[in-house]
């Protein structure tokens, strides 16, 4: 019986620098993801969560540009195998698989695609439409079928290997997903404001709170009020004004247009020292 040695030479250094890279990136972000839900360092590195979310996607998308790259290069250094070589079939699967990444990440947009619900940027609603109606997670499964399209249309061994080395990685790394936000954010849309909306207890009643940045307080969602691009901010409770006075700055959130949905917030500095002081 030949072994899977006669079909794949595994002392070629692209091989083992492919199978290095396809293992690193899901790893890299998901620990680099889970770190910033927790520690919030992006944000505070970058001063805001968009854009710590936006060097983040640049980086993972760097990171999927090189290990595409060495994959490729792998190949060529590898046998070619007769029964393997399938190119209708592999540049079919090729072409469904990037329809289900491209269209997931137009769905999605960037922080949608790039991991925004880890740094409280959420989905305004459950994203139901194509490509999540075929497969819920169309990104990981549509790049593993381009990695097998790949693999069949070259007609290498090493390929379909490969190609099952992502396939695992990719599903531990959504169990890993799941397992710290019981279910994807992404795709749950705005279970994250439900959960942290059980914190708006602690506020009065009578006053929900003001917008402030350097509040060190927990983000609690306030679905009521528009905020454009911001979904989750920081809301600091009345009891804690006073010994905050000099330090907390308030939020611009638009202007004129949003002061009449701001209702009694306060939405200035000046107002708010004077709500301090009264």
């Amino acid at each position: 019986m030949a072994s899977l040695s006669n079909f794949i030479d595994f002392s070629q250094p692209s091989l083992q620098w492919a199978a290095l890279s396809i293992a690193f990136n899901p790893i890299f972000w998901n620990i680099v993801a889970r770190a910033e839900y927790r520690s919030h360092f992006l944000t505070r590195i970058f001063g805001n969560a968009y854009y710590g979310c936006y060097f983040l996607a640049v980086t993972i998308f760097s990171l999927g540009i090189l290990r595409d790259h060495v994959y490729q290069v792998a190949l060529e250094d590898q046998p070619y195998y007769a029964p393997v070589h399938q190119p209708v079939l592999g540049g079919l699967l090729f072409a469904f698989g990037s329809v289900l990444v491209l269209s997931s990440m137009y769905a999605l947009g960037v922080t949608g695609t790039y991991l925004g619900d880890y740094f409280g940027i959420l989905m305004d609603a459950p994203v139901t439409g194509f490509p999540f109606n075929v497969t819920g997670s169309p990104m990981y499964w549509g790049s593993t079928l381009n990695f097998l399209g790949v693999a069949l249309y070259k007609g290498k061994v090493a390929g379909v290997f490969l190609t099952a080395e992502v396939f695992i990685l990719y599903w531990f790394a959504l169990q890993w997903e799941e397992s710290l936000h019981g279910g994807n954010l992404r795709q749950a849309g705005t279970r994250a404001c439900q959960i942290q909306a059980r914190r708006q207890e602690l506020v009065s009643r009578d006053f929900t709170g003001i917008y402030v940045q350097g509040s060190g307080l927990p983000p609690i969602c306030l679905p009521p009020v528009e905020l454009g691009p911001f979904d989750i901010i920081p809301v600091s409770p009345v009891p804690e004004w006073k010994h905050r006075a000099r330090q907390a700055t308030v939020l611009s959130l638009h202007g004129a247009a949003n002061h009449g949905r701001l209702g009694s917030l306060v939405v200035s500095s000046e107002k708010w020292k004077e709500g301090v002081e009264s």
